[in-house]
């Protein structure tokens, strides 16, 4: 039986809580995935590489459209509850990796996501300010579920936080480099979030 789980804190009291959807998909889910949950303490203390407001940034000049900014951010190390979850997800440990953030992806994101621009009728247009949240899903994300695999049949993570909707930010596993890199992020209104929890694999916006 699947057992994985992540530990969260709610009001001072520690809640435990493992599901798989009914696509077969695995999650980890502090609490409901609706509700917005200290999520860090639960993947263990993180510890990051770049400073959150740098890469916001960053990623507002991108969204601006700055064309000289084409590196791959690194965001912060995996922490090791964190990779331990990972491995029950997909199999694959990935103690020792980084969270890296392609800015080539953001603006992949935005011909697809970006507001005004969305491709399917369950989407919400990311703004400027939900891309600049980025870094704060993958550092205190509500919940972490398995993707689809990319293009290149590398694993993908999805990390997703409720705010002011529901953002998503896929990730693909690159073992060769120990990273996980950012693919693209999409957003879904909190409704759609509550009756559409887990995307149907195949969905067009997760397409990496």
């Amino acid at each position: 039986s699947y057992a994985a789980s992540v530990v969260g804190k709610m009001g001072g009291k520690e809640k435990k809580k493992s599901e798989r959807s009914s696509s077969g998909q695995k999650s980890t889910t502090p609490n409901n995935p609706t509700t917005p949950d200290p999520f860090a303490e639960g993947i263990g203390e993180i510890k990051t590489i770049a400073k959150p407001e740098d890469v916001r940034d960053r990623i507002g000049r991108v969204v601006d459209g700055d064309k000289s900014i084409n590196y791959k951010m690194p965001v912060r190390k995996v922490t090791e509850t964190e990779a331990a979850l990972v491995k029950e997800l997909v199999g694959v440990d990935i103690s020792g990796y980084t969270h890296k953030i392609d800015m080539n992806s953001i603006r992949h994101s935005m011909k697809r996501q970006g507001e005004g621009r969305e491709t399917s009728p369950d989407q919400v247009g990311m703004t400027k300010e939900d891309y600049q949240y980025i870094p704060d899903v993958i550092n205190s994300p509500d919940r972490i579920i398995a993707g689809n695999d990319s293009k290149t049949k590398q694993k993908t993570l999805r990390y997703e936080k409720n705010i002011g909707g529901q953002i998503i930010v896929v990730e693909e596993v690159l073992p060769m480099n120990k990273t996980l890199i950012t693919k693209t992020a999409y957003k879904k209104s909190l409704s759609q979030a509550l009756t559409d929890e887990n995307i149907s694999r195949g969905h067009t916006s997760e397409t990496v």
